[in-house]
């Protein structure tokens, strides 16, 4: 099991939970502030086989990809994929 860990400039994040989302992949969303500028992120968090994984990165990078950044110095998307020791649904 992989946990990526995606930091999504608030103003695409919607349309990376929505195609997460039709595409059966859960996440979670969590408000969070960063960079120089302290402006609004999403970090989402994805707990994913690894057989799945490059599909689930793909989604979020050609989204992210595809949409405007907010300045020159500020990428879309941050992603930290980590390896998981376990995963524990209840």
């Amino acid at each position: 099991m992989k946990l990526i860990l995606a930091i999504i400039q608030d103003h695409i994040a919607q349309d990376v939970l929505n195609e997460l989302s039709e595409n059966k992949v859960r996440a979670t969303k969590l408000s969070s502030t960063g960079g120089f500028f302290r402006k609004g992120n999403t970090t989402i968090l994805i707990g994913i086989e690894e057989e799945k994984l490059d599909r689930v990165k793909e989604m979020i990078l050609n989204i992210s990809k595809n949409k405007e950044t907010v300045d020159d110095k500020t990428a879309n998307t941050v992603m930290f994929v980590l390896n998981m020791d376990q995963f524990i649904r209840v």
